[in-house]
């Protein structure tokens, strides 16, 4: 069974839309390691940048950031605390870079940089993209 649904596909509809696809695009395409997490902080999209930490982007779908990513000062919710809505709550978006530390495959750490980037449009807080760059090259 097929479910269909309708769409107002309004100029507001249409522009989120073209937002979206633009953003995987350009996420798919780019050569840095790149993360996208869920309001719940797991995730959701890794691009094949990833392979650099031994991974393929299907096999971090669905972990916790908790389990990969570590910050080099107050643990892994860190960079996550400061984005969250309540403690920024006027801010659109909100960038953190910080050193840390990012599980490859195989449990090795490798020391990274992390950009946490994290919009907290229309009143809540969205998707994190977070792009990981290996400081050990």
């Amino acid at each position: 069974m097929m479910a269909v649904m309708e769409v107002s596909w309004n100029a507001e509809n249409m522009t989120q839309v073209l937002r979206e696809m633009f953003s995987h695009y350009v996420i798919e395409l780019a050569n840095e390691a790149i993360v996208v997490l869920n309001p719940a902080d797991h995730v959701v999209l890794a691009n094949r940048g990833i392979a650099r930490f031994g991974w393929e982007p299907h096999q971090l779908v669905g972990r916790a950031w908790s389990e990969l990513g570590v910050d080099g000062v107050d643990g892994a919710d860190a960079p996550l605390h400061i984005l969250a809505t309540d403690v920024v709550p006027s801010v659109p978006t909100v960038v953190v870079d910080a050193d840390g530390r990012f599980r490859r495959a195989d449990g090795r750490m490798a020391d990274v940089r992390f950009l946490f980037y994290r919009s907290h449009a229309n009143g809540g807080h969205g998707p994190t993209m977070v792009v990981v760059r290996d400081r050990s090259r």
